[in-house]
């Protein structure tokens, strides 16, 4: 695998920390053996076929690149994978906002009703609360 990519827009994480945490944590899961891969392989080739005619079958899309092929990696291929997944979705969705946006204010928190809030017949939301 190669590494994450680079145009996706602007940084809101430290997306080589995250990828640098998560291959070292995969240092302590056990490889896949060759007839695992195989087999996996195998398993994933037939799905993801059958996947695609049940989204056509659902949809009536169909895939102009190609057949989807399933791709089993290690655990430190699944976490590059994933990092760049992430990192490009929080680029998008980070482009897209108006650069002058002001941050979103802070909701206050509701004032803490106490254990005797009770519903009331003369009150138009249905309840009240007693503070005492």
């Amino acid at each position: 695998m190669g590494t994450v990519d680079d145009d996706v827009g602007p940084e809101l994480a430290a997306w080589d920390v995250a990828l640098r945490i998560g291959r070292g944590a995969s240092r302590f899961s056990t490889p896949l053996d060759a007839k695992t891969r195989r087999r996996l392989d195998t398993d994933f080739d037939e799905a993801t076929a059958r996947a695609e005619e049940l989204v056509e079958v659902a949809t009536g899309l169909r895939s102009t690149a190609g057949p989807a092929r399933g791709l089993v990696v290690d655990r430190a291929g699944w976490i590059e994978a994933n990092v760049g997944s992430s990192r490009r979705r929080a680029g998008r969705l980070a482009s897209k906002a108006p650069v002058d946006a002001p941050s979103s204010p802070r909701r206050r928190a509701p004032p803490p009703v106490s254990s005797s809030a009770s519903c009331s017949p003369g009150c138009r939301a249905g309840c009240s609360a007693s503070t005492t």
